[in-house]
């Protein structure tokens, strides 16, 4: 989740290398203070970005992490697996400012900091003799570190490490699917780690742990908190955990747990009643909302704060647990968009007021801005494009045909994994017809 107003404010000389506080990329509240943090190409990624294809067997990354106070010494296994080896040059995508201690692999040359054509971001150029490839997969090895206090969130008894932070090196970009293992000693005192709800987490004799995926995805996540607590309702219908610090109030955490589980029903007894969630777990961090002014969804999993308790902050990440697929470089409305939909069906029953606020805010921010129909993310006024102006014309949509048809749009555009604007138009005409599609598309490619 990383762009506009021009992702250029936020490279990697900008203020997450800084450890400045970010703006609020959920701040409902201030609209205007908005802007796409590179979280949502955490989880919004798809397999459609830049070059980088999917292939079976999968990539895989070995990280062997070492923390010595506050500096986490880190030593990265990338194996690729080649489709061709008829090329002289790789690109990972990586936080240059991590200072690197080495990097080799099988017919290693040369390396260099430089950008791909069309990308904002920095990568690692690896200039390798292809001659010199002798197998169908290639070990590259990284050793590098990071200063948790500048680089991360030591100071505030938190360390998180995501795609937003360019932690480990990514081949080719945001669209790689790989699995991974991590290898952590020396942990720091009375912090707890976390990871992806279905990672195995296995502890060794030597007081290392391990986490493990093998769901191939497209980041490796690592959180972890200074004296956590891990909280669970008593309520039997609905799985929901939450995991903060040993000081977060329980009236903070039985609040934000009602509207989770009041978000949950509304969704899983409307347009997801075919695909219900069925468990979640909230981690909370132990930072102000000034520090990380933003949450995420993962899979499972939303990453928030003690600050974020609200309908409409929490509404839409969990809503990202079905839109989460579309490409994200050239659909990114389809995820954004609806998700923001259903934040504001959340906001219809729960908080009207702060609903028509949005609703207006976003009118307004979106006006003469440029059509939603082929928008990309490095597009002129993309924000404005695919994250207000697609939740104005969901909503009017909604109104137009009537919340039944508009539940059955959104459960048939989940059953049959309509990801792409023309797969989504074709839904609309067979749910309310050709007409309302005309006008649909019609409001999409407005200017």
């Amino acid at each position: 989740m990383l762009m506009t107003k021009q992702l250029m404010h936020f490279l990697y000389n900008q203020d997450f290398l800084r450890n400045k506080p970010h703006r609020n990329l959920f701040n409902y509240d201030n609209p205007h203070q908005m802007r796409f943090l590179l979280y949502t190409a955490l989880f919004l990624i798809t397999n459609t970005y830049g070059i980088a294809k999917n292939h079976f067997p999968f990539d895989n990354i070995d990280l062997t992490l070492n923390f010595q106070k506050e500096i986490l010494f880190i030593k990265a296994a990338y194996t690729h697996h080649w489709t061709t080896t008829d090329t002289d040059s790789i690109f990972f995508l990586f936080n240059t400012a991590y200072p690197i201690q080495k990097i080799n692999c099988e017919g290693y040359i040369s390396h260099q900091v430089t950008q791909k054509n069309g990308d904002p971001f920095s990568y690692l150029l690896i200039q390798i003799d292809k001659n010199k490839i002798k197998g169908k997969s290639t070990n590259f090895e990284f050793e590098y570190s990071i200063d948790l206090k500048k680089q991360n969130h030591l100071s505030s008894n938190w360390i998180e490490l995501s795609l937003d932070k360019f932690w480990y090196p990514c081949y080719n970009g945001l669209g790689t699917r790989f699995t991974s293992i991590m290898h952590i000693s020396n942990l720091p005192l009375g912090y707890t780690f976390y990871s992806y709800p279905h990672a195995r987490f296995t502890h060794t004799e030597n007081h290392t742990i391990t986490i493990e995926n093998n769901q191939p995805w497209y980041d490796v996540l690592l959180m972890a908190g200074k004296n956590m607590k891990e909280w669970k309702s008593t309520d039997t219908s609905l799985s929901i955990k939450f995991y903060a610090a040993q000081h977060q109030a329980d009236s903070i955490i039985t609040s934000m747990h009602q509207k989770v589980k009041d978000i949950i029903t509304l969704y899983n007894s409307s347009f997801a009643a075919k695909a219900p969630i069925k468990n979640l777990s909230i981690l909370l961090r132990n930072t102000k909302r000034e520090e990380i002014g933003y949450q995420f969804y993962r899979p499972g999993l939303v990453v928030s704060g003690a600050d974020f308790n609200s309908y409409g902050n929490l509404a839409h990440e969990i809503a990202h647990h079905w839109w989460l697929n579309a490409d994200i470089i050239n659909g990114q409305w389809l995820n954004e968009g609806f998700a923001n939909y259903s934040m504001l069906l959340v906001l219809d029953k729960y908080d009207t007021t702060r609903r028509n606020s949005i609703l207006t805010s976003y009118q307004k921010n979106s006006n003469g801005k440029g059509s939603v129909s082929g928008v990309t993310t490095f597009a002129t006024n993309a924000y404005e494009r695919y994250y207000y102006k697609p939740t104005v014309i969901l909503w009017n949509l909604d109104q137009k045909i009537g919340r039944a048809k508009m539940m059955h749009l959104l459960a048939e555009r989940i059953r049959v994994k309509a990801d792409t604007e023309q797969s989504v138009l074709k839904l609309v005409q067979q749910i309310a017809g050709k007409s309302i599609k005309n006008y649909f598309f019609e409001q999409l490619k407005e200017e």
